[in-house]
């Protein structure tokens, strides 16, 4: 006797039913797998940044170690506002950046010609546009800020986190662990490899 669903095509043994995530589980999939094309849109036009500042003759990629950190955002966004002094953009280095205010204003000694400036203008707007779609796939967004869907289908509290500093240095990024841990039950980052011998 063949199981349900089974053509008569494949042995019985075959004819397994297909696995099929929990509701909670196929919704993480499907914002992570919605996640990826923006996160791959985001990458490509920080190239564009790069390049732009290059055909400027600003060295800003070298200096600083990420053009989309605090620094590199702020000083980016201030040549688009209308600055040109390196003094005045050097001075818009964030405390926790490595290099010194004299070795920024170094590389940002360049031209600004309003072709290049509408190079650098357009990448900002689309990295801007897909870091939005971005912070707008993750899945705590969906029941409530700092909470993730549990087993039951209740809303679950998310662990408590440490304030970070007013300016980050890197771009928003998914916080899933709190989901994770309410679907599967741990905390599957906690597990420690047994080592054996």
């Amino acid at each position: 006797m063949m199981p349900s669903g089974c053509s008569g095509c494949m042995p019985a043994a075959c004819c397994v039913q297909a696995f099929r995530p929990g509701r909670e589980i196929a919704a993480l999939r499907e914002y992570l797998r919605l996640r990826e094309r923006p996160v791959g849109y985001a990458a490509s036009y920080i190239q564009h940044m790069q390049k732009a500042l290059t055909f400027m003759n600003l060295q800003l990629h070298p200096v600083v170690s990420d053009i989309i950190g605090a620094t590199g955002m702020r000083i980016i966004r201030a040549i688009l506002g209308g600055e040109r002094d390196p003094k005045v953009l050097a001075a818009l280095r964030d405390g926790r950046c490595h290099s010194s205010i004299e070795t920024i204003e170094a590389a940002l000694v360049g031209n600004y010609p309003p072709e290049h400036l509408f190079v650098l203008k357009q990448p900002v707007a689309l990295y801007d546009f897909y870091q939005k779609q971005i912070t707008q796939c993750g899945p705590r967004d969906r029941v409530g800020p700092g909470t993730a869907v549990s087993r039951q289908g209740g809303a679950v509290r998310a662990p408590a986190q440490a304030a970070l500093p007013e300016a980050t240095n890197k771009p928003a990024r998914l916080q899933c662990p709190a989901a994770a841990v309410s679907v599967v039950g741990a905390d599957l980052m906690q597990f420690v490899p047994h080592r054996w011998g």
